[in-house]
């Protein structure tokens, strides 16, 4: 009797940073099946306990994580299951530099034989990763490939418009198969796209919206260089995450320079550099 083991595949879930708690519906899509993996970027470590209340879990650590899942979990981990030997990794690079160059090819070759690179020196048959935000499942130079696309945002200024999770189910003898499945319509397995000539942009852009006005939006390299560093890892971050996550969760329209700056003004301890910086700004300053 042949039996088959499913692994439910899920990535990027940040939380509570950039979305607060697991969706419900992930438990029933998972329901029943023999494992769960974590393809990187967590977030606190107690996603994994509630995953855990389904099935084991497998995890690996992503470049976005809190130091508890940096520590707790590895960069890189090779599993075998059903006689197939699958590498769990989260996609990115370790060379910061090249990274970033990465980040700015809209090139999908590129992208997808760095996977390859990650996984076949471990004689991986399949590769699991995430970090890209975007769901994927082919057999791309002789490796299986899947990215079960994301939950939460992968940035500060834009939502995950489209969250997903996989299936991968591995059946002795047989080509192993993997479902996506949109949250957002959980009742049917969702097809990803793989014309990878269009480019990863054309990708990212249905899967990532913003959450800013184009106006806010053109800001984004003065407020990372000048704003952000007055305001990340203080309760200020707080006050700003709050709106974020109404953003994140589509539940508000697209946030406007005011609503950020009347955010800070209504917090009572917002450091005066904060609105010196502000002011600085031909954009911030009309509002302060």
């Amino acid at each position: 009797m042949t039996s088959s083991m499913r692994i439910g595949v899920i990535s990027d879930t940040h939380m509570p940073r950039r979305w607060k708690r697991l969706p419900e519906v992930i438990f029933t899509l998972f329901e029943g099946v023999d494992l769960v993996v974590h393809a990187g970027d967590v977030g606190e470590l107690w996603v994994l306990d509630e995953l855990s209340r389904i099935a084991p879990v497998v995890a690996v650590h992503g470049n976005d994580e809190t130091q508890a899942a940096q520590k707790a979990l590895p960069f890189l981990q090779t599993v075998v299951i059903a006689g197939r030997r699958i590498v769990i990794t989260h996609g990115n690079l370790l060379n910061w530099e090249l990274e970033m160059a990465r980040r700015r090819e809209d090139n999908w070759a590129t992208k997808l034989n760095d996977v390859v690179e990650a996984a076949t020196p471990h004689g991986a048959e399949i590769a699991i990763f995430g970090h890209l935000h975007i769901p994927l499942w082919a057999n791309y130079r002789g490796l299986w490939i899947l990215n079960p696309g994301a939950i939460a945002s992968g940035g500060y200024f834009h939502r995950q418009a489209l969250q997903t999770v996989a299936l991968l189910t591995l059946t002795p003898g047989q080509e192993p198969q993997a479902q996506h499945f949109n949250l957002a319509a959980p009742d049917q397995p969702f097809q990803p796209r793989s014309d990878w000539e269009a480019g990863f942009d054309s990708f990212w852009n249905e899967c990532c919206t913003p959450i800013f006005t184009p106006e806010v939006m053109a800001q984004i390299p003065w407020m990372r260089e000048t704003l952000l560093p007055l305001i990340l890892d203080t309760p200020v971050e707080d006050v700003v995450l709050n709106i974020m996550h109404q953003g994140w969760a589509g539940e508000r329209p697209l946030i406007d320079v005011s609503d950020v700056v009347q955010a800070l003004r209504q917090y009572p301890d917002t450091p005066p550099a904060v609105f010196e910086v502000l002011r600085s700004s031909g954009v911030f300053g009309r509002y302060v």
